[in-house]
């Protein structure tokens, strides 16, 4: 017989077989959609469809692997009996071929069952071949149950394209090869139904190593008089125990110098592809590509300039109002706009300057509610989009000017969003469509925001009503991002305020489960020199009593004690910045052990702080062992967003790809989401790496 060249086009089914006829007629007329005689079974069509989904549609052979048993010979007879009936009546059955070991009638001992197992192998290698660029299934449905099994191992081992079995509903067909001629009526084709075990099976690498297996050096012939042997069993069992202490070696060998600890699927990667992840520096095409979290983001901050203007715009109709009542607000209206037409760049700074000017002085002698003033005075550059950022961010456009500008002129940058534009709904449900549609364009998953409700009630909101506006447009998400709320407290604000935000946070949780799923935890935010952790734990202790997880900005540009205090009196889960525990190595040490994340901004780091002449701590810490996380502290102030940090990183410390996944993980470890949520985000994140890596 002619041997099968791999550029032929076959599709192929591989059955075992036994005593009962009956089975190939029904894995032909379930896997042929010109053979009717199971259309009306209730599955018949959506199984049709899932193979042409497949691009299988026609079977050209099948290929039957039986024994000599009486019941198997009868059954064969029964068989060719209907094949031959059908093929009269001008249906296109495939090509039938039986295929066996000679001497071998059933499988009654251990040395049989071995045999046949090879010989299943043997089998579907050849098949595997024969099928060059067509699809391969196998079939469960006849024969013994350890032909089943070897079939089934056969499949995980050599791969396949469907790997399925042909089921009865508990009362199995009992009908003659000429009652199987025509259409069955509905309860006799319900009889039975096919499963799909598995589609796309993969071929093992160990088909390949150390030498690529051949049915050239393990022959069948297309007949029932196969030579029986245990070759190629053998073979296949040596390999596969091979594998395991490959895997161990090489795991022993990696954590010598490989002391990352990456997503756990991971570890199925091929290890070419983990020594290339582990050499390789990322780019932003490819870090952009990745799911990633966010554990360090301010609502006040994440606008950049077109965004301002696209949350000032949704006040436009109240706006619009405002003008038409009030001749004095539409006065002032026209001198900004004219300022802004003719581009007088010094009144325009004078008045963004002025903190005040917009959010008390103007809404307070013209009688309009906040944020109109606001809004209307962004509004006059919605045209003007450069305008507007130049008198915003001036020479700290220039990304190398933007450094080491301290907290107080960095927080100024942001005088035009933050509390002062998310003063009504209509700003807050924008501002939470344009976060959205930032997450969505980066990749991120999950993002912890950071918030103070009460500071956003100026314009006649009360804060458990922006929780519930929040909740509700974040909810309509889902499927985007999964967005949860920190709550902040600022220690340099009035204590007041910081009362009230610790009022909020234990009354929403305790009113409401969805609130207690939605606020994760509480941010201790603000001048670090203005109110120690120490002084603030009376105030926090409702919140510790509740069990509400902590992160505390603590060591941005303060000592180390401060990062000390956070964590023995407030007991906090994660330190945002917490650049000065490099001052205290026993400190960093505890930190190592006792896994406290610590949450790194890097753009904003270096434009608040000096680090252009000292060493940005974020190698060191990772270096360490220590939990770091990549964080964007305030997008839009700080021109930047996720991916951007993600690879600012990458460049100060020399980062590889395999370390850039190292920070995604423990991003996600580092969530204030339950234990079984955050372990459904790792392995979402986990599956979604995988298929990156290996370009399904």
């Amino acid at each position: 017989m002619a041997e099968y060249k791999s550029k032929i086009k076959k599709n192929i089914i591989v059955t075992t077989f036994g005593g009962t006829w009956l089975i190939l007629p029904e894995i032909i007329g379930f896997c042929c959609d010109n053979v009717k005689i199971f259309s009306e079974n209730n599955i018949y069509n959506s199984f049709i469809q899932t193979l042409k989904n497949n691009n299988i549609n026609s079977i050209d052979e099948l290929w039957i692997i039986c024994t000599h048993g009486e019941q198997s010979n009868q059954a064969i007879e029964k068989f060719n009996l209907w094949f031959k009936k059908v093929s009269e009546k001008g249906e296109k059955i495939p090509e039938c071929k039986f295929i066996g070991l000679k001497d071998i009638s059933d499988l009654t001992t251990d040395d049989e069952c071995k045999q046949m197992a090879d010989f299943i192998f043997r089998v579907v290698l050849k098949a595997y071949e024969a099928k060059g660029s067509g699809k391969l299934l196998l079939s469960l449905a006849g024969g013994r149950k350890t032909m089943s099994s070897d079939m089934q191992r056969a499949a995980f081992f050599f791969g396949c394209d469907i790997l399925f079995h042909i089921a009865d509903s508990g009362t199995p067909l009992k009908i003659e090869p000429d009652q199987l001629l025509e259409k069955l009526n509905k309860d006799l084709a319900n009889a039975v139904f096919p499963v799909i075990i598995q589609k796309k099976i993969q071929t093992s690498p160990l088909t390949e190593i150390p030498k690529k297996l051949l049915s050239s050096d393990f022959q069948i012939k297309f007949n029932r008089e196969n030579t029986a042997s245990t070759y190629l069993l053998d073979e296949i069992n040596s390999r596969l125990i091979n594998a395991q202490s490959i895997s161990f070696n090489a795991y022993r060998q990696r954590t010598s110098d490989f002391k990352i600890s990456i997503f756990h699927g991971l570890h199925q990667l091929n290890p070419i592809i983990l020594n290339q992840l582990n050499t390789e520096k990322p780019n932003k095409e490819w870090i952009n590509k990745l799911p990633k979290t966010d554990l360090h983001c301010h609502f006040g901050g994440i606008l950049d300039i077109k965004g301002i203007i696209k949350v000032a715009k949704a006040n436009k109709n109240r706006i619009s109002r405002a003008l038409e009542q009030n001749s004095q607000f539409l006065q002032w209206y026209n001198m900004i706009h004219n300022f802004v037409e003719k581009e007088n760049i010094d009144e325009l700074k004078k008045i963004i300057h002025n903190k005040n000017y917009l959010r008390k002085e103007i809404p307070e002698k013209f009688n309009i509610p906040c944020p109109l003033p606001l809004a209307s005075f962004i509004i006059c550059f919605e045209d003007k989009t450069d305008l507007l950022d130049k008198i915003v961010f001036g020479e700290y456009q220039d990304t190398y000017k933007y450094r080491n500008i301290g907290i107080e002129s960095y927080e100024r940058l942001g005088d035009l969003q933050g509390s002062g534009l998310l003063q009504s709904k209509e700003s807050i449900v924008e501002a939470c469509h344009y976060l959205v549609e930032y997450c969505k364009q980066h990749n991120l998953k999950y993002l912890e925001l950071r918030c103070s409700p009460v500071n956003y009630t100026m314009g006649g909101l009360k804060e458990d009503e922006i929780v519930s506006i929040m909740y509700d447009e974040f909810e309509k998400c889902k499927n985007i991002v999964d967005i949860r709320l920190i709550i902040i407290g600022s220690r340099h604000g009035d204590e007041n305020i910081f009362k009230k935000h610790v009022e909020l946070v234990h009354n929403l949780i305790k009113k409401d489960e969805k609130y207690k799923n939605f606020i994760v935890g509480f941010d201790v935010a603000g001048n670090e020199a203005k109110k120690s952790p120490k002084e603030l734990r009376e105030q926090l202790l409702p919140l510790m009593k509740e069990c509400v997880r902590f992160t505390i900005h603590a060591g941005e540009n303060q000592p180390v004690d401060n990062i000390w205090e956070a964590v023995y009196e407030l007991n906090a889960d994660r330190i945002g910045h917490g650049l000065t525990l490099i001052e205290n190595e026993d400190l960093l040490f505890r930190f190592r052990d006792k896994n406290i994340f610590i949450e790194l901004c890097p753009s904003s780091n270096y434009q608040i702080c000096d680090y252009e002449n000292n060493n940005y701590p974020l190698k060191k810490y990772f270096d360490e062992g220590l939990k770091i996380t990549i964080n964007t502290d305030n997008p839009g102030i700080s021109r930047t967003d996720i991916t951007n940090e993600y690879d600012f990183a990458s460049n100060i410390a020399g980062l590889t790809k395999i370390e850039i996944i190292q920070l995604i993980r423990n991003s996600v470890q580092g969530t204030f989401l339950p234990k079984n949520e955050k372990k459904k985000l790792m392995l979402q994140f986990e599956e979604k790496i995988y298929k990156i890596l290996t370009n399904e």
